[in-house]
């Protein structure tokens, strides 16, 4: 015991055995350092722990729970990695201080402690001490007595370890002068083993060491040769090895151009480039392309091999985000679910920092990954979460698949090594996708393991660095301010967006070439995060009649839209912090569509899965940075126009249908015409659809005779109005020839629409019945709607089915077997109501029809009323019925009251 600056220092000795194993006399030393403690002040000092060169903890002296804890991936209550700090300081310098914040034996409470650290270098260890702050008022005196504390315990530690090496260096010396021929063999076989095979032991005696060195220098010449030998061997192997190399990337390389003629072809096949073929002919062709595509995959992992062994691959590192990456990925992966009950999900935070990366490795390495985990999970889900562990951002791929073998797992990142490699393995692959990853992980700086317990899933685990720069933008502006920029030496401010405002002016005036469109100064959106990036665009488009506006993220695009920004094209960053131009297009679509805001996506990737998800997700185009100067400006000006003429055509399209309609209006009988016929009480009706149709009335006298008609063309639009202008023509001229034969007035009818149709080549027709009325009876031919009579004072309501009396105008070129004819007596005040099915097929916003029951039911309470109040009812019931909901077909009407 002795006496140091007023403190009791206690030093404990003890010995040990020179024929204890190393282990033994590693756990005796440990239990030695670990069991000293002293006293400073009134408080009793900490305990010693010792670690590893590694941050593993050897021997805790309090915590025996403690033992053998990996410490290097545990950080203390401030988040701090102190035994990374500890060998880092041990390696430099051999001792010094470290803080900590640290949970403090037997209480709730941590507190901040002081550690002193000493290597301890007979067995590579780290001695420790610490104290906590609070405990000690000195700062001084506590860190000389903890260092002189710790001095006087290592040189225990140290002499005592001098007297063990001593001891055993004796003890060799004696064996050996006892021993020396067999000494002198041992030396020889141990150089033997280092492969050195020009060896001979001099000893003539013929006892049994004799025999034995003798026997020993035999083999020595034998190895020498064999050694020699395979020496050759090898090297010829190494040779072919480098040329089944170079054999595998050149073929991988030619085998591109007809494996991408394959799948092309393939596809166009399928698409009908030679005609449609049959169904099982485009279901083996969808084999030969899936087939093409796996085959093609498997030549990119040769390829991207070949140059990792070779050192080819340089990274082109910048700041990118983890979750867009992931984002990416997952909808890339999205279409290989297929029937599988698997959730895809991105569990990274949206404030995850910026790695800094090649973001087109980083998408290689998720799309191994995860495209492994696809391989092996048919349930479940497959996860990618990320967390911050110091310098480092630490990314899971985490599946609950079918798991690997514990024995398995240091295999797995190995070329050409799968966890099942055998013929008749149920998985398909060459073995090369995790090694490209682990050596893409690496060539970060990062490291990858796996985690799996077979049945329940596997998490692989790979680090890329932070993003620790101070000058790379990449805030996301919350306002919808635009940065300024300056174009060939003029500085041009970009204003706030005034959404009262039609156009914002950005690039000052500059003189336009000839063919420019002086009428409309286009108005072109920015959206990328990069300002560099902006600048090059706003360069581009700078010598033409553009508005520019610039947006440095997707939510400040749509909050841009939202606020009134009516941008003629937006050309669209895909890789952006926070929300991706994949997502700011979705969003986008759910309001404009392609045709009236058509969007650009521009990335640095340029894979044709990335171009169908851009496309699937509403894109019209797609350009690879960095963008040729005149592709972009074609690419705009193409878009721009076929906008401008999408909405001519819309404009044209309207005036048109706007036409049609008056010319459907035009062709229906004028009221006066309806007054003066004798016998009959007639009321019509006909509204058009929001999309011009083919319904059709008409109501025509000769001759005493009145014929009545009603017909309705399939479907909407020009075509629909055309044919019904044809039938009502036709009619018309029939009837002034005197056709009074039902059979031949609608053959005759049908023939001249018939060829007409196959003139304009469309493929409408129309159902259309037709009544002769003449002294109270109704002659009722052709195909239609059912005819609705009221008799007896509203007491009897008939139904009479058209469905044998006639066949669909203009579908055949003879319908003459098809028609009928029906009479119907009408006697005063008996009602007849011809419709189409607008009225009985009209919707309401669930979806419920108006229906034939509830019109025969209002014609029966309104009988008694005249045709045009009867009408009335109708129209007014059918509008209440539907509401404000949207209607999809004509309306036609006619009402018959005999007087």
């Amino acid at each position: 015991m002795s006496n140091c600056l007023n403190r009791t220092i206690w030093i404990l000795g003890t010995g040990v055995y020179v024929d204890d194993t190393t282990e033994e006399l590693k756990q005796k030393v440990a239990r030695l350092i670990t069991a000293t403690h002293y006293d400073i002040g009134n408080t009793k000092s900490n305990y010693f722990f010792i670690l590893d060169s590694q941050g593993k903890m050897v021997k805790h002296g309090e915590d025996q729970e403690l033992d053998n804890v990996d410490f290097f991936q545990i950080a203390d209550k401030s988040g701090k990695f102190f035994a990374r700090e500890i060998i880092d300081i041990v390696s430099k310098n051999k001792e010094g201080f470290v803080e900590y914040v640290w949970k403090k034996p037997n209480s709730e409470e941590y507190g901040k402690k002081l550690s002193y650290v000493k290597l301890f270098e007979p067995f590579n260890w780290i001695i420790a001490t610490g104290i906590y702050m609070d405990e000690v008022g000195i700062e001084e005196k506590r860190q000389e007595l903890i260092k002189q504390a710790m001095v006087e315990i290592s040189s225990i530690a140290l002499i005592g370890s001098g007297f063990l090496l001593i001891g055993w260096l004796l003890s060799r010396y004696l064996v050996r002068f006892i021993t020396l021929p067999l000494w002198q063999a041992q030396q020889v076989a141990e150089a033997m083993a280092s492969g050195d095979f020009n060896q001979n032991v001099e000893y003539e005696s013929k006892d049994e060491v004799g025999q034995l060195i003798r026997a020993l220098n035999v083999t020595a010449e034998q190895l020498q040769g064999f050694f020699a030998t395979l020496e050759a061997q090898n090297m010829e192997l190494q040779r072919l090895s480098k040329l089944k190399d170079e054999f595998l990337a050149n073929t991988s390389h030619e085998l591109r151009t007809p494996l991408n003629g394959i799948i092309g072809i393939a596809e166009s096949l399928i698409d009908g480039a030679t005609g449609m073929l049959p169904e099982n002919t485009r279901h083996n062709l969808s084999l030969v392309v899936a087939s093409g595509r796996r085959l093609s995959s498997l030549v990119n992992d040769i390829l991207d091999f070949s140059k990792l062994k070779h050192n080819n691959i340089e990274l082109s590192s910048r700041p990118v985000g983890m979750r867009e990456i992931a984002d990416v990925i997952l909808m890339l992966n999205q279409p290989l679910v297929m029937q599988k009950s698997l959730q895809l999900i991105n569990s990274i935070s949206p404030d995850t920092p910026l790695i800094f990366a090649d973001e087109n490795r980083v998408q290689q390495i998720l799309h191994n990954l995860v495209g492994n985990a696809l391989k092996f999970t048919n349930q479940g889900s497959i996860e990618i979460k990320a967390n911050v562990q110091g310098h480092w951002l630490q990314i899971i791929v985490a599946d609950t698949g079918i798991g690997i073998l514990a024995e398995k797992t240091a295999q797995i990142f190995e070329s050409f090594e799968q966890a099942d490699g055998s013929t008749a393995r149920r998985y398909g692959g060459t073995g090369l996708g995790l090694a490209i990853t682990k050596q893409l992980v690496e060539l970060h700086g990062g490291h990858i393991r796996v985690e799996s317990k077979v049945g329940v899933g596997s998490n692989f685990i790979f680090t890329l660095p932070l993003f620790e720069g101070q000058e790379f933008e990449t805030e996301v502006s919350a306002k919808t301010s635009l940065q300024s920029f300056t174009i060939q030496g003029v500085t041009s401010n970009n204003p706030t967006y005034n959404p009262t405002s039609p156009t914002t002016v950005i690039v000052q005036e500059i003189p336009q070439p000839a063919d420019e469109d002086e009428k409309k100064p286009w108005v072109i959106l920015i959206v990328d995060d990069e300002p560099v990036n902006r600048q090059v665009l706003v360069n581009h488009l700078s010598l033409h009649n553009y508005n520019i506006f610039q947006a440095t993220s997707g939510q400040e695009a749509l909050d841009m839209l939202s606020a009134g920004l009516g941008p003629d094209l937006i050309l669209l960053d895909v890789m952006m912090p926070n929300m991706t131009g994949y997502e700011v297009t979705q969003t986008i679509r759910k309001t404009w569509k392609a045709s009236e805001l058509p969007i650009v996506l521009l990335t640095a990737k340029n894979q044709i899965s990335d171009l169908v998800i851009g496309l699937e997700m509403g894109a019209n185009d797609y350009l690879t940075k960095p963008a040729s100067k005149d592709e972009l400006i074609a690419r705009i000006k193409t878009h721009i126009n076929l906008k401008q003429l999408k909405m001519e055509n819309l404009r044209m399209s309207a005036e048109l249908e706007v036409t049609t309609r008056r010319l459907q209006r035009m062709l229906l009988p004028k009221e006066e015409e309806l007054l003066n016929v004798d016998d009959l009480d007639i009321a019509g009706y006909m509204e058009p659809a929001d999309e011009v149709g083919g319904d059709y009335y008409d109501v025509l006298t000769h001759n005493g005779r009145v014929k009545i008609g009603v017909g309705d063309v399939t479907g909407h639009g020009l075509e629909s109005g055309v044919l019904m202008i044809m039938a009502q023509t036709a009619v018309r001229t029939l009837q002034v020839h005197n056709e009074t034969d039902p059979v031949k007035f609608m053959a005759t009818l049908n023939r001249t629409i018939y060829e007409n149709v196959k003139r304009i080549n469309t493929e409408k027709s129309m159902s259309l019945a037709l009544v002769d009325y003449q002294n109270g009876e109704l002659h009722l031919f052709g195909q239609h709607e059912e005819l609705i009579v009221v008799r007896d004072g509203g007491k009897i309501v008939e139904r009479v089915d058209t469905i044998d009396l006639g066949f669909p105008i203009g579908l055949e070129e003879d319908i003459t077997k098809f028609i009928g004819e029906a009479r119907i007596q009408l006697e005063p005040h008996d009602v007849a109501v011809f419709y189409t099915d607008g009225i009985t097929e009209a919707e309401r916003k669930d979806g419920q029809q108006y229906g034939l029951d509830r019109l025969c039911n209002l014609v029966k309470r309104h009988w008694q009323h005249s045709a045009a109040l009867i009408r009335h009812a109708i129209i007014t019931d059918v509008r209440e019925f539907i509401g404000e909901n949207k209607v999809y077909d004509d309306m036609t009407l006619v009402v018959l009251k005999r007087k």
